[in-house]
Parts: structure tokens; C-alpha cells; sequence
């Protein structure tokens, strides 16, 4: 490890001068297949700070010129700032630290510097029913019974989106409708099932957001039975 933080110094002012997510030798860039404006998708590539107790797993494209893509891992020049977990970034503290890109013969191939930001707010993104793409919430959301909402949380510092993931707690009180796990922690579909008021809470990262959610009796309508509208027709036509 040493040896590869001797390089550092010499680099250091090549580093700062790259692009986010791009490697300063340029072989190594952090990316993901999120469209974008694509609120909803979670960055994989480090695009922005890190968020404080969260953890990253990025993608990483290696182009090596007149060589196949080799076999690398990840190391942290200040694992007490970012932290290298089973391949996973973590952000330990507030701070900046290089991310090492290293061959599995201990080649330093290529580096970038990893902020980490403590989260001071959450943003809740919601997929209205018929609605395709998902906005952030600024105000109360009205649901009919049997209605389905599709939620996305991320961490926010000063108003910057941070990246990462972490465990989050979802609550609805009083419990009108239920919560559905989405297979990762910062997704959910809320089910409405009655009448009434309730306030989504959302807590991650050490910080909380909430939305009031009114569910209205009446569920979407539903098409007759086709035997029922034969029915009818028999009848009209007698």
C-alpha cells in the first residue's frame, strides 16, 4: 500500500484537475446505465459526494491501450474517509480520499478522489398512478383505495444529491395503507386500502423526511363482467 501512496503526491494535482467519475490516467471511468434526468435511477458512478454511512458500488469500465481490460479491485488511500469493503465503497467520514485502481499484480493502473458529505435532508421522489416517470414531493399526495404509489429516496447536503446506499425505516401512521419492499432499500410502493389520512415517514442516514398521504374511498372502476353485459344485450334485443 505504501508504494502506492508514493505515486499520490506527484499525481495529486492531475486528479483534481479531471472529471467527476473519470480516472486522471483516464483508463478507469466510474459510470452506470442511468439515463439522463433519470431522478429515479441510483447512481453507481461517483458523479457526486458520497454520503456519510452509505455505501457505493460502482461500475468501473477499464480501457488499457493494446491490452483487454484487466483484473483490478479497489483500495482507499484513507480507508478511515473511504473505506474499501468486499469491493463496496464506503464513506467513513467527512472528507476527500483517493480511490485507488489497482491490478491484481499491485499496479497502481488509476485514481480518483472520492468526497464524502454528511446528509442534512431526504428527498422523496413519487410515481403517481398513470404517471411514468417519478417527481420529488413538495406537498400532500391524494390517493384513491387500491391505488399504488412508487417511492425513491435519496440523501441531500445543502441541497447536493449524494450517492450511496443505506438501511431506511419506512412508517405510515395511522396505517391506512401498506408498504411494499421494491428489492432495495431506498424503493417502495405504497398500497392505499382505506379512507382516511396518514403521514409516510422515511428515515435513513440519520435523518428523516416525511409526506401526508389522504387515501379516498372509491377504488379505480372496474369493467362490468362480460357475462353481465350479454345479459343486457339478450334482454334489449327480447
Amino acid at each position: 500500500m505504501r508504494r502506492h501512496l508514493a505515486l499520490l503526491p506527484v499525481l495529486a494535482l492531475a486528479a483534481f484537475a479531471s472529471g467527476c467519475g473519470a480516472g486522471a490516467f483516464r483508463q478507469a471511468v466510474t459510470s452506470d446505465e442511468c439515463r439522463a434526468g433519470d431522478e429515479k435511477c441510483s447512481r453507481s458512478g461517483f458523479d457526486a459526494p458520497l454520503a456519510l454511512g452509505a455505501t457505493a458500488s460502482p461500475e468501473t469500465r477499464m480501457t488499457l491501450n493494446g491490452s483487454a481490460s484487466p483484473g483490478f479491485h479497489y483500495e482507499s488511500a484513507a480507508p478511515s474517509i473511504v473505506d474499501v469493503v468486499d469491493g463496496r465503497v464506503v464513506g467513513k467520514s467527512e472528507g476527500a480520499s483517493a480511490l485507488l485502481f489497482v491490478s491484481d499484480a499491485s499496479t497502481v493502473l488509476d485514481f480518483l478522489h472520492v468526497w464524502v458529505k454528511k446528509p442534512t435532508t431526504l428527498e422523496i421522489l413519487a410515481g403517481l398512478p398513470g404517471r411514468q416517470n417519478e417527481g420529488r414531493v413538495d406537498g400532500t399526495i391524494d390517493l384513491k383505495v387500491g391505488e399504488e404509489l412508487r417511492l425513491t429516496v435519496h440523501p441531500l447536503a445543502d441541497g447536493q444529491r449524494l450517492l450511496g446506499s443505506s438501511e431506511t425505516e419506512w412508517t405510515v401512521d395511522p396505517t391506512i395503507a401498506t408498504i411494499m419492499r421494491e428489492g432495495t432499500e431506498e424503493h417502495r410502493r405504497l398500497v392505499a386500502e382505506s379512507p382516511g389520512t396518514t403521514t409516510l415517514r422515511v428515515s435513513m442516514l440519520g435523518v428523516e423526511s416525511s409526506m401526508q398521504i389522504v387515501v379516498h374511498a372509491g377504488g379505480p372502476e372496474k369493467a362490468p363482467p362480460k357475462h353481465a353485459v350479454a345479459s343486457k344485450s339478450e334482454r334489449g334485443a327480447s
